[in-house]
C-alpha cells in the first residue's frame, strides 16, 4: 500500500512539473515587458502561488506599471507569510528602478511579507491582489526591451 502512494506521488509530482514548465513555456511565449517568476506546488506544502500577468499600454507614459495578480491557494488549514523581491527594470542600455507597490498597501521595499491564514480543510484562495511598479523615472526607450525577476518565498508556519 506504501509503495502505491510512494509512486502516486511521484505521479503527482512529474505531472505538477510538466504543468508548470508548459506554464513557463507560456509565459515566455506571450510579449509582457515584465514577466512573473513562478513558483510550483510542492507535495508537502500543499500551497500552490497562482500569478497573472497583466498586459499594459506601452503608449502609456505612466510612472504606475500594473505588473500582475498574485494569490495563493492552500489545501490545508494553517497560516504563513509571503515575501516579494525584485530587481531593477533592466534593457539593454540602463536600468530603471521602481518600487513594488501592492494595492493591499504592503511595503516590499522594506520586507513586508504578506501574512496569511487558512482555517478550512478543503481548497481555499487567499488574495494577495495586484502589484504595480512605481517607476522612479520614465522609460527611456520601448518598454517592452525591459525586463524584470520577481521572487515569491513561501514560509509555512503550519
Amino acid at each position: 500500500m506504501e509503495h502505491i502512494s510512494r509512486t502516486w506521488r511521484r505521479i503527482q509530482l512529474c505531472k505538477a512539473a510538466y504543468c508548470g514548465f508548459l506554464l513557463c513555456l507560456l509565459c515566455l511565449l506571450v510579449p509582457s515587458d515584465l514577466r512573473a517568476a513562478i513558483s510550483l506546488q510542492t507535495p508537502s506544502t500543499d500551497v500552490v502561488i497562482v500569478i497573472e500577468p497583466l498586459p499594459f499600454n506601452t503608449l502609456d507614459a505612466s510612472l504606475l506599471i500594473p505588473i500582475c495578480d498574485v494569490s495563493l491557494v492552500a489545501k490545508h488549514p494553517g497560516f504563513g507569510r509571503v515575501y516579494i523581491e525584485h530587481t531593477p527594470l533592466s534593457s539593454p542600455l540602463e536600468m530603471v528602478m521602481y518600487q513594488l507597490v501592492s494595492e493591499n498597501g504592503l511595503d516590499f521595499e522594506r520586507s513586508e511579507p504578506f501574512l496569511y491564514y487558512v482555517q478550512g480543510a478543503l481548497h481555499e484562495e487567499v488574495s494577495i491582489g495586484r502589484l504595480w511598479a512605481r517607476l522612479i523615472k520614465p522609460f527611456k526607450g520601448d518598454a517592452q526591451q525591459y525586463s524584470s525577476t520577481l521572487r515569491l518565498n513561501l514560509v509555512l508556519e503550519k
